[in-house]
């Protein structure tokens, strides 16, 4: 599910259940320098949220299967050591959607301009963010 992590590099929690485009979004932030862990669904996202170190930002489909990405938001809100995470909500929507959400950043479209998604990790995904440092209160 995720590459060995750098402590100097920033963590990249992405959950997206289409694998092509996970693909090509672990292929060119790793090319970019980032560690990233995936997750497929929500289910996924939530297990390694709790059980893991917190990335320093999530980037989220909303619009999944089994799991969807507004319930990883609830999961979020519930967990005082993950609120924090900055989320950048990537979706397949053209409209803007109201996206209530503890952490959300911003909202990106599917498919993802690079050079967007690159300037919004810059300003999010610094190394030593809000990861986690074993803090499991609620």
């Amino acid at each position: 599910m995720s590459a060995p992590a750098d402590p100097a590099r920033p963590r990249i929690l992405l959950v997206d259940d289409d694998a092509d485009h996970r693909a090509a979004l672990r292929a060119a932030l790793l090319d970019e320098g980032y560690d990233i862990a995936e997750a497929d669904d929500g289910r996924v996202a939530i297990d390694y949220l709790l059980a893991s170190p917190a990335p320093n930002v999530i980037l989220l489909d909303l619009l999944m299967a089994r799991v969807t990405g507004w319930d990883v938001l609830s999961v979020l809100r519930s967990y005082l050591r993950l609120r924090q995470i900055p989320v950048i909500v990537i979706t397949g929507e053209s409209a803007r959607l109201q996206v209530p959400g503890v952490g959300v950043v911003a909202q990106i479209q599917k498919p993802v301009r690079l050079l967007e998604l690159l300037e919004l990790l810059e300003l999010h995904a610094k190394p030593g963010g809000p990861v986690d440092q074993g803090d499991s209160n609620r």
